[in-house]
């Protein structure tokens, strides 16, 4: 078999919004890292003509119970992100009760859908053990549940909301690294 014929992989890429596991770019051939799970798999099977949430739909009902204000703002935010599964230029930040928040909100209803490994909760242990490009890599959702009044455990954790936003960050060998 001459060389020409095996296809070989030029690289990996963490693209989640295409559902292909290959990928072709400019003649190079890619490997999706991303897994799309049962959740996100779905919009690919009836792609969403609309952005019009059902009131119908337990995480709608959810969000109108147990958010005070512009319950419509975290719909929408969450809506748009899962049908073009990219990060946008703010951050959604939700105050209150733990329980609720964290364990409801995030880890049953944002991780199921998009996936657990894709997701990350802030704690002190991570900002204390984790290198930031172990925090950041493929990660989607972001929970913080410490903000640190150490000033090295802060600057890590700026980082990281700014990191969030650029996509990159910078190590402290001040080589840039893409977190995508």
């Amino acid at each position: 078999i001459p060389n020409s014929f095996i296809k070989v992989i030029d690289n990996l890429v963490f693209y989640p919004n295409n559902s292909n596991k290959i990928i072709y770019i400019d003649r190079k051939i890619y490997l999706n890292i991303f897994n799309q799970n049962q959740y996100l798999l779905k919009k690919f099977e009836k792609p969403i003509q609309n952005n019009d949430i059902k009131e119908s739909s337990f995480i709608s009902s959810f969000l109108s119970a147990f958010t005070v204000l512009e319950s419509e703002f975290i719909k929408i935010f969450l809506a748009k992100f899962f049908i073009n599964l990219e990060n946008y230029m703010y951050i959604l930040v939700l105050i209150g009760n733990q329980k609720i928040i964290e364990n409801i909100l995030f880890k049953e209803i944002i991780c199921e859908i998009y996936g657990h490994e894709y997701c990350l909760t802030i704690t002190e242990d991570v900002l204390r053990n984790q290198p930031l490009e172990t925090i950041l890599k493929h990660k989607l959702f972001f929970y913080i549940n410490f903000i640190p009044k150490e000033k090295e455990l802060l600057e890590k954790l700026e980082i990281i909301i700014e990191a969030v936003f650029l996509k990159k960050f910078i190590t402290s060998e001040r080589k840039k690294i893409n977190i995508t």
